[in-house]
């Protein structure tokens, strides 16, 4: 498979894995500038010419502890080492903590670099960003967490994001994660979007299979949630359909089979998923994904994707007197009737069913009974959620509603 730029959107030459040529010149937006992608098997081999196209001499790389050497990525990085100043800062924690960003910011103190480069998954690049943005002010990133600082207008160096897992579409979004003493935080500015991002299909082989089909999983809840957001447009539900067909037709085969067209077009969903929640974000499915992620001690879009089904079921059940879209009920249960076109399903009810089959069938759990742990209740797991996050979804919930999903996900 060749892999070419159309505008923002990535276009596949057609064998099956790719998304209609058609969705994907109705997604392509010519106002959309940023970040450039290169996608495609071998395209990081691009990332030494681009450093020099920019102008790059000093480069901070932000990298995890196992993921730069599994990921095949090392030798791209010996080529940069070889004829520029190379920083490495490694992240240590399991999610972007406020203390990595801490040492990644005054690691780009020490270094004084004019580009940052991550290589890595979501929670690399998202701790990338915060130090390529805030590394230049000189001030603690908890005061921009907290947002008792405005971020810069406009970020002063490179910034370059290479993912090596297929799922959070990080690289195309403009927003980061923080966790501060276990609460989450999201940042969300013009300035932590990429200037570059390479996305190698190849960088994304050692993945493990649970984590290969949560990343997955986690592109297709971000597709799904996007399509009926409140903020929802034409452009993004293009995006949105393109990558959940991809994401459906090609999981299982990318994560038991290792199928090497079925990878790329992952990548692909991934890539378009995140495209699309940057104009969209997300609703309540992954509001619900922190709580029992904690709670369970799974990955986040395996958590996605336990709630997804019975969200469905819930957003399709939409009246005039619970609607929060202000484009009306009506509008809310057509784009229902869309997606599940595009699920290839009937009714709400048959494609619940169809998105835990998928789970099962690339080897997690697909309710919360089945995760074989004895867990809080639903009145507390519901109680944890942040409401604040759950307003892009399409019909209004509250902790009561919050449980109802719950109990439906058991």
């Amino acid at each position: 498979m060749s892999w070419t730029v159309q505008r923002r959107v990535v276009r596949a030459t057609p064998d099956g894995a790719a998304a209609s040529p058609s969705d994907l010149d109705c997604a392509a937006d010519p106002h959309e500038l940023r970040p450039r992608v290169h996608m495609g098997e071998g395209a990081a081999r691009a990332l030494m010419a681009l450093l020099g196209q920019r102008g790059a001499r000093k480069v901070l790389l932000v990298c995890g502890a196992e993921s730069l050497r599994q990921s095949g990525a090392e030798a791209h990085v010996r080529r940069i080492a070889r004829s520029m100043k190379l920083h490495q800062f490694e992240v240590k924690s399991a999610r972007p903590e406020l203390d990595d960003m801490r040492r990644g910011v005054l690691e780009f103190h020490g270094s004084r670099p004019d580009a940052v480069v991550a290589i890595g998954g979501g929670k690399v690049l998202d701790v990338a960003k915060v130090i390529a943005t805030v590394g230049p002010t000189a001030a603690d990133p908890k005061q921009f967490i907290l947002k008792k600082r405005a971020l810069p207008g406009r970020r002063t160096v490179q910034l370059i994001l290479v993912p090596t897992t297929a799922g959070t579409g990080s690289e195309a979004t403009s927003f980061a994660v923080a966790y501060i003493l276990g609460v989450k935080f999201s940042l969300d500015h013009p300035s932590l979007l990429a200037d570059e991002a390479i996305i190698d299909p190849s960088l994304s082989d050692s993945m493990p299979l649970r984590l290969a089909a949560g990343s997955g999983l986690d592109a297709l809840c971000q597709c799904i949630e996007s399509y009926w957001s409140v903020r929802s447009t034409p452009h993004s539900r293009a995006l949105a359909a393109c990558g959940m067909r991809l994401a459906l037709d090609n999981l299982e085969a990318a994560c038991l089979e290792h199928r090497r067209s079925a990878r790329q077009a992952l990548c692909q969903a991934a890539l378009l998923s995140g495209q699309a929640i940057n104009i969209t974000r997300t609703t309540a499915a992954h509001a619900m994904s922190y709580a029992l992620s904690a709670a369970y001690g799974i990955g986040h879009g395996h958590a996605c994707a336990i709630t997804l089904p019975a969200f469905l079921e819930y957003n399709s059940q939409v009246t005039e007197r619970d609607v929060a879209d202000g484009r009306g009920a009506d509008f809310v249960r057509a784009r229902i009737e869309d997606l599940l076109v595009h699920i290839r399903v009937s009714t709400p009810v048959a494609g619940a069913k169809r998105l835990r089959a998928l789970v099962r069938a690339v080897g997690l759990e697909a309710r919360i009974s089945e995760l074989g742990r004895e867990g809080p209740s639903t009145q507390w797991l519901a109680s944890q959620v942040n409401l604040e996050r759950a307003q892009n979804n399409p019909r209004r919930v509250g902790h009561q509603a919050l449980r109802q999903v719950l109990h439906a996900c058991n």
